[in-house]
């Protein structure tokens, strides 16, 4: 979608992942590392370790596959994440904090069967992600630069994977928050650098009802929809029933279950991207 800003010399388009039928990027990446995985290797159904978006991916795509699907998800994981994992038909399993780290670091946890899907750090969900980039030179003849928010890298590495292949004039960028930056830190050291978190002022959210009575100090989260979507809100009664009031729902069920067939299915496209990860290109 083209951003119409009055800005000199510049044109802007936005990608809106948001429209996925979850709300996140995250489905390509475990739409795309299932798929390869193949039947057998799905036999004993998925798993994966994650607090919200990436939970719901797996738990969408094993849907979709009929197969199990079980989420580990820290224990402070919000009820609004927990809930929606599991009207996906996925089963949340609560860890310490600590148990559900190690889980990512270790990709598995002993004792659950199943293929485990990584959030980020692997090659098949890399390059499922990096199908937005071959969406967008399929939409745009001529990208100067694509800006990817940075998390746990696995977004921001696919798409240049796949752009450094499709379009090798195109500038990406990593883009960090502040307040949390240990990409910038530790390209800056030239080694992995453990840096200071700060609270954003989502962290401080305080969700305002109608009636002003309510004060919690919830973190943002986000509230389901009739049709699948989600809305910014805290996770107190107050607030959910103030969003379903007040809140106009962009979402239709219709269109995103036809996005959602076509990111599934453009999600196979990226096996080759999986082969240029793999080799470093």
């Amino acid at each position: 979608m083209r951003l119409p800003a009055d800005i000199a010399d510049a044109e802007i388009h936005l990608k809106l992942e948001n429209l996925q039928p979850i709300g996140s990027f995250k489905l390509r990446g475990a739409a795309n590392a299932m798929a390869l995985a193949g039947d057998d290797a799905l036999a004993n159904g998925v798993y994966t370790a994650s607090a919200g978006n990436m939970a719901q991916g797996v738990a969408w795509c094993a849907r979709e596959l009929g197969v199990t699907c079980k989420v580990i998800v820290p224990e402070q994981a919000p009820k609004t994440k927990t809930d929606a994992i599991e009207r996906l038909g996925g089963e949340v399993i609560k860890r310490p904090f600590e148990e559900w780290w190690q889980t990512i670091l270790d990709h598995g946890y002993p004792g659950i069967d199943g293929l485990f899907v990584h959030p980020f750090a692997d090659e098949a969900v890399m390059a499922g992600n990096g199908t937005i980039a071959l969406e967008i030179f399929d939409d745009l003849d001529e990208v100067d630069a694509i800006f990817v928010p940075y998390g746990g890298g696995g977004l921001v590495c696919g798409i240049a994977a796949a752009a450094r292949s499709a379009s090798p004039r195109t500038k990406v960028y990593a883009v960090e928050v502040e307040t949390a930056a240990p990409l910038t830190a530790s390209l800056a050291a030239g080694e992995p650098t453990p840096v200071t978190y700060t609270r954003s002022f989502s962290w401080n959210y305080r969700c305002q009802s109608r009636s002003g009575s309510c004060r919690c100090e919830a973190p943002r989260g986000t509230m389901p929809c009739g049709c699948g979507g989600s809305w910014g809100g805290c996770r107190c009664g107050r607030a959910e029933s103030f969003a379903r009031e007040k809140t106009y729902c962009l979402h239709r069920e219709r269109r995103q279950h036809r996005l959602g067939k076509a990111r599934y299915h453009s999600a196979r496209r990226s096996s080759a991207l999986a082969c240029l990860i793999e080799s470093g290109a």
